[in-house]
């Protein structure tokens, strides 16, 4: 698939909805309010966007897609304002039909979301100094997923459970920390990986510096946290 860059694009896309009342309903206004419009398509070149949609208004028809900056961008671009009048139906459910169409832009946008995210951070180590760790010590490590990844009867998840790279990303990558057994840690590209195997932690220090940096407690256990002790910086 392209990337959405003009309106035309976004417009074939796009599921057209054919039943308005059951996607958008108008606010309630106190009497000092005008309303514009009997219905949202006449609106033109208005948006609404929530619950993991993205609904518009273009020459008299509505559009649907998933809600997602990359398609707020366009609608931007070419002169787009969210409604003030109209609100999502909050009993609005997608039909098969509409989910078939959706679904594969959703996975589109998601794994769009997830490259920009890797590339962010990998950018940004390269940036502050932070080098990669040798083949060698993943052989003995495994990448956690979403769904949790069990170490030595312990469920780790990903330490960066998002598709945004901002201040608190940027405090995590490069971070280790020592559970019991296991050895956890944020690689450059933000993926989290964890071992049981000793090799791990003295190979991390070997290669990149690993520092101790302090003792965080929950209400379970204490971690032993550390960093990429050299050319490390946090962006506050």
């Amino acid at each position: 698939m392209k990337d959405s860059k003009d309106l035309t694009f976004l417009k074939s896309v796009a599921l057209p909805v054919s039943n308005e009342r059951e996607l958008v309903k108008r606010k309630k206004l106190t009497y000092r309010e005008e309303f514009h419009g009997i219905w949202f398509s006449d609106r033109d070149r208005t948006y609404l966007s929530g619950k993991g949609v993205l609904v518009f208004s273009s020459g008299g028809k509505l559009y649907l897609l998933p809600d997602a900056i990359k398609y707020l961008k366009v609608l931007w671009n070419n002169g787009f304002i969210r409604s003030d009048n109209f609100i999502l139906n909050p009993d609005f459910q997608l039909n098969e039909e509409g989910k078939k169409v959706l679904s594969p832009l959703s996975e589109f946008v998601k794994s769009s979301q997830q490259a920009k995210f890797r590339e962010d951070c990998t950018s940004y180590c390269s940036i502050v100094g932070l080098k990669g760790l040798p083949d060698t010590l993943f052989q003995h490590c495994i990448r956690v997923i979403p769904g949790g990844t069990i170490c030595e009867g312990i469920t780790f998840y990903p330490i960066l459970a998002t598709d945004c790279f901002d201040n608190q990303a940027a405090a995590k990558v490069g971070h280790f920390a020592t559970v019991k057994n296991c050895t956890v840690f944020v690689y450059l590209d933000g993926n989290t990986y964890v071992s049981s195997n000793s090799k791990v932690p003295v190979l991390l220090k070997q290669a990149v510096g690993f520092a101790n940096k302090s003792l965080i407690q929950n209400s379970h256990i204490l971690i032993e946290c550390g960093y990429f002790a050299f050319n490390f910086y946090l962006i506050w």
